[in-house]
């Protein structure tokens, strides 16, 4: 028979078979595993649980069409020169860190579009930064007035967007470029109509009249050609969303994701704080051996860690411009 009382007078625990495999020492090694090195952002998780890497420019660009289709405008014709020009401008940001449509050196989000000879009559540019989904972003720009003009703007006919993932100024999240234009129209070529000949008409004797002295304006011919007349082209116009970035809170565009995010957190403290108590009762019951206080401490510390490391911060802010 295994003696229950030990030599002070206290209770024996059987806790042979819960030390012996280590059940509370693997499992705060499993805790801190998780809040380590699954400390993600929620567009890291959302890439995890969602099985790719980053939302497709194509998922911009289609959800930006289905808010036109459902005001009634035409779709937006996705250019590879715009997609160019978008990508060209995102590369810049991340490389210079800076979130504006204007670069600290002054360069203009024109530029992009110009340098790759893009010749437009109407332009206009969206910004956006720590989103979890394409929907989210469009969604974002939707419910900003000034995004939504661009987004609705029935002047644009095309369209280009790039997206990666990047940390701009402690905003970390998927960094999207959206461009619009309306390219020039093409010049139609002028037709040059020659006269055709006609018979020379028979000399007649020149009759002088009082009038013979007097100069006259030659008047045009029917068989010359009349000028052809070309609507005039609008000058280009260019419009950005807004100077100011807008801040929105990704939890109230993702209520889904949000939840499972408090759930899994709120999970992950409860078991903490039980693991920590299961190992102050038995500190306290088993009396301080060196072994139990330091499994007691780093279960105190899994506890704080669990409240101030959540898996994913999935209520975070977002940056639109």
């Amino acid at each position: 028979m295994v003696n229950s009382i030990l030599p002070t007078g206290k209770p024996r625990f059987h806790m042979n078979f819960f030390w012996k495999n280590k059940f509370v020492f693997w499992n705060l090694v499993a805790l801190i595993f998780i809040k380590a090195v699954f400390s993600y952002s929620g567009l890291q998780f959302a890439s995890i649980t969602g099985g790719t890497p980053i939302f497709a420019k194509e998922e911009i660009v289609s959800q930006t069409n289905a808010f036109r289709e459902f005001l009634g405008l035409g779709d937006l014709k996705e250019n590879p020169v715009l997609d160019q020009a978008a990508s060209q401008k995102l590369q810049n940001m991340i490389t210079n860190q800076y979130f504006a449509h204007t670069s600290p050196t002054g360069i203009s989000p024109w530029h992009w579009i110009e340098v790759n000879n893009y010749g437009y009559i109407y332009a206009g540019e969206n910004l956006a930064i720590g989103f979890v989904t394409a929907k989210d972003t469009v969604d974002a720009w939707e419910n900003s007035p000034s995004h939504r003009a661009n987004l609705a703007n029935s002047n644009f006919k095309e369209i280009g967007v790039a997206v990666a993932p990047a940390t701009i100024q402690g905003n970390e999240g998927f960094l999207v470029v959206q461009l619009f234009g309306t390219p020039k129209p093409t010049k139609p070529a002028v037709a040059v109509i020659k006269p055709s000949p006609s018979p020379a008409p028979p000399k007649a004797t020149p009759v002088k009249s009082p009038l013979a002295s007097l100069k006259t304006t030659p008047t045009s011919s029917p068989l010359t050609p009349s000028p052809v007349l070309l609507a005039s082209v609008q000058p280009a116009v260019k419009n950005v969303a807004t100077e100011t970035p807008v801040s929105v809170t990704v939890a109230a565009l993702t209520p889904k994701l949000a939840k499972v995010s408090k759930t899994l957190n709120t999970t992950l403290i409860v078991y903490s704080l039980l693991v920590f108590l299961a190992s102050l009762v038995f500190l306290v019951f088993t009396g301080a051996r060196k072994e139990l206080v330091i499994r007691t401490a780093a279960s105190l510390s899994m506890v704080i860690l669990a409240v101030a490391v959540p898996v994913f911060q999935i209520s975070r802010a977002a940056l639109i411009l």
